[in-house]
């Protein structure tokens, strides 16, 4: 059996079987093979004093604490603390996404080239970074802007448990991987306007 595995195929005849394959995809997918447009563009960029995206994602965020109206500075103490969980980071995620979609369609009220642009840069910077602090503790599997895949050592810490005075909340634990991520966030992209 003369048969050989696609990785025992010396690199030149692997590289032609993937670019063939590729084209056999696109002209599939697309519908084309080779569409090569390049365009030079340059423009200015001013944040807006519409803050339509920057006011729902607030008041996204600070939906939940309506319910916890008992001790409001309580509150804004643990805010501090705690991590956005789970859930909440996602549901930000979707309408993040919405906003860069809408801002990138055509005939939008507020469509903007530039603005797409500037998300686009500041999330491939984002993963960068990311990486960078990944490889430094563990291995990144996969990033991208839908979450990260890593793995980390057994003894890297997962979770922080704080002791709160609180007595309806007597503990409030806090993911340690979400906080060095978060922190990078805080320390490069805050606008503090």
């Amino acid at each position: 059996n003369n048969t050989l595995s696609f990785h025992e195929l010396p690199q030149e005849t692997q590289l032609s079987i993937e670019r063939k394959r590729l084209a056999g995809y696109c002209h599939k997918a697309y519908k084309k093979v080779n569409h090569t447009r390049e365009e030079t563009r340059e423009t200015t960029v001013c944040q807006c004093e519409n803050s339509f995206y920057v006011d729902t994602v607030r008041a996204f965020r600070d939906r939940p604490n309506a319910s916890k109206k008992d001790d409001l500075n309580e509150v804004k103490r643990c805010n501090n603390l705690v991590v956005i969980h789970d859930s909440l980071q996602l549901a930000h995620k979707c309408i993040l996404n919405s906003f860069y979609g809408y801002v990138m369609r055509r005939g939008a009220r507020w469509y903007r080239m530039e603005m797409g642009g500037i998300v686009c840069t500041t999330g491939s910077t984002i993963i960068k970074r990311t990486r960078e602090l990944v490889e430094q503790i563990g291995r990144p599997l996969e990033l991208d802007t839908d979450g990260i895949w890593c793995v980390l050592p057994a003894t890297f810490p997962e979770n922080y448990e704080l002791i709160t005075r609180d007595p309806s909340r007597p503990k409030v634990v806090i993911s340690y991987p979400y906080s060095l991520l978060n922190l990078i966030i805080k320390d490069h992209y805050t606008n503090d306007q």
